[in-house]
């Protein structure tokens, strides 16, 4: 749940100030254009990530990329846990 509330933080205070970023960089009247790029390119990799990314990153695979079992989050519920690198310690996904 922190992991999740820290990840909204950041991208609620990132996400703007690149907008702005990029949008400082055109004339004025592209202004409204390029913010709309922005948020439209961070929401479509967001649910990228959500069907693709979580599975390829954190389930088990071969050396270099994960499967995708977990493939739309499946599988992940409250009481799903992942092992750690310390014997017995587990965390929520």
């Amino acid at each position: 749940t922190w992991m999740m509330i820290s990840t909204i933080l950041v991208l609620l205070m990132t996400i703007p100030g690149l907008a702005l970023f990029y949008g400082g960089l055109v004339r004025a009247k592209n202004m409204l254009s390029v913010l709309m790029q922005v948020f439209t390119i961070t929401s479509v990799v967001m649910i990228v990530w959500v069907f693709y990314g979580y599975s390829l990153a954190f389930t088990p695979g071969n050396a270099f990329i994960g499967g995708l079992s977990k493939m739309f989050l499946a599988g992940v519920d409250v009481t799903t846990v992942s092992e750690t690198f310390t014997k017995g310690v587990a965390i929520p996904e």
